[in-house]
């Protein structure tokens, strides 16, 4: 797996951050092929997690250098409109985008976040089902493209899946130990809104990646709105509403239904006595 940094080597990790983009360079002057690819495994929050500390423990990247950010892709729909509360309906599954991989570190990467993802080549997230959450990969020529066949043959021992082209819109492939592959061309990433962005780890990067123009408001509801328009948003809002009609129904009862008891207490309290003190 990739082990979490601890807090005293990060230090160490900022004096390091100015040197990533001297690396790439020299990656690509000695003709190492950088490349952007994507990945999808179940809910994008533990994705980014697992992509972001392989980019630390594999490339070398730290704070505004990581750039795993979650997104959408896998549907037909190109609308710049694709929001967390339409992205399902459109075909496209929650994935996290990783740029500037250099090839000859992508065997590396990819042994280093499969048994975070995968299990038996399966998807490790089994809560999280649907569509939506459907294992992708997204790399140059898709699944018949040689960057597909080296992803596939790094697979650690235990985790290995199964590849099948992604032509868009496909049904989950959770207990079919399959991932859809996709041409990150022809299916691109859609990125997610910012609240989803390091929601499980490294928050402190995302004013980092929204100041390098590495990440922007993409316009969508606010998380708020989108709770609401979620299924689990509207079964929590009924839920709320019934709880608020049986409490003032209860309370009606109780204090409407109660006041004239109280109003014929209070006026026998106060009947008219005699000078002597007796009740006529």
């Amino acid at each position: 797996g990739v082990p979490e940094r601890s807090s005293s080597a990060r230090p160490m990790a900022r004096r390091l951050a100015p040197l990533v983009p001297i690396v790439a360079a020299l990656a690509v002057a000695r003709g190492d092929e950088l490349l952007d690819a994507y990945f999808g495994a179940g809910c994008f929050w533990h994705v980014q997690k697992v992509v972001n500390l392989a980019e630390e423990a594999v490339l070398g990247r730290f704070g505004r250098n990581l750039t795993g950010i979650t997104g959408y892709a896998g549907g037909n729909e190109r609308s710049p409109d694709i929001c967390y509360t339409n992205y399902g309906d459109l075909g496209h599954t929650e994935v996290v985008l990783v740029r500037g991989v250099p090839r000859s570190r992508l065997p590396y990467f990819v042994r280093a976040i499969w048994p975070q993802l995968f299990t038996g080549g399966d998807r490790s997230d089994n809560v999280n089902r649907g569509p939506s959450y459907r294992a992708a990969l997204g790399v140059p020529g898709g699944a018949s493209g040689a960057i597909a066949a080296e992803v596939m043959a790094a697979q650690p021992s235990g985790h290995v899946a199964s590849f099948e082209a992604g032509a868009g819109d496909e049904p989950d492939t959770l207990g079919k130990r399959v991932i859809i592959v996709y041409d990150a061309a022809r299916h691109p990433v859609h990125q997610a809104e910012l609240y989803h962005q390091f929601h499980d780890y490294g928050g402190m990067h995302k004013d980092s990646l929204i100041a390098s123009g590495a990440l922007r408001d993409t316009g969508c509801p606010s998380e708020l709105a989108a709770m609401f328009e979620s299924p689990i948003g509207i079964a929590l809002a009924v839920a709320v509403a019934l709880f608020c009609l049986c409490f003032v129904g209860a309370w009606y009862v109780k204090v409407g239904r109660g006041a004239p008891c109280r109003r014929a207490g209070a006026a026998s309290s106060t009947k008219v006595t005699s000078s002597n003190g007796a009740v006529p």
